[in-house]
């Protein structure tokens, strides 16, 4: 039953999470003489560390953990596929420019990043709780 419930919570959290409480990072907001305040994102980049995000010139997040990375998509944690995405590209070829950006909802990318941190936090905790799927590891076959 524990299987079920878990498997359950994991199903409505993945398929919700754009309801998910964002995690509350620190902000620190940066003043730049004669330059207005913006949330827009062009590139983000961790810190060797990864533990703080600078969103922009303005803009730097501070409060990641190693857990948050633990959560993968493939070979990337969530939060990596989240920074390495949510930026402006420009296709050499065509020069079309594809912008995550949304100037009704500007802070959109900065609770996208706050929800993917709440949802790899609450499923490694998901996980952690799943009891092991059999009692004993059986004995390999003899060579």
């Amino acid at each position: 039953m524990k299987y079920a419930r878990i498997g359950r919570a994991l199903g409505d959290l993945h398929v919700g999470y754009e309801d998910a409480k964002a995690f509350p990072f620190a902000v620190v907001e940066t003043k730049i003489e004669g330059r207005t305040f913006s949330p827009r994102v062009q590139k983000m980049r961790f810190n060797s560390e990864r533990t703080e995000l600078k969103v922009n010139e303005f803009l730097t997040l501070f409060g990641f953990t190693p857990e948050m990375f633990a959560y993968k998509l493939g070979n990337r944690s969530a939060l990596d596929w989240v920074v390495e995405s949510y930026r402006v590209k420009e296709d050499a070829r065509s020069g079309l420019v594809s912008d995550p950006n949304r100037k009704q909802e500007p802070n959109f990318i900065l609770d996208s990043i706050g929800k993917v941190a709440t949802v790899s936090l609450e499923t490694q905790r998901l996980i952690g709780e799943l009891p092991p799927l059999w009692n004993s590891v059986p004995n390999e076959p003899a060579a």
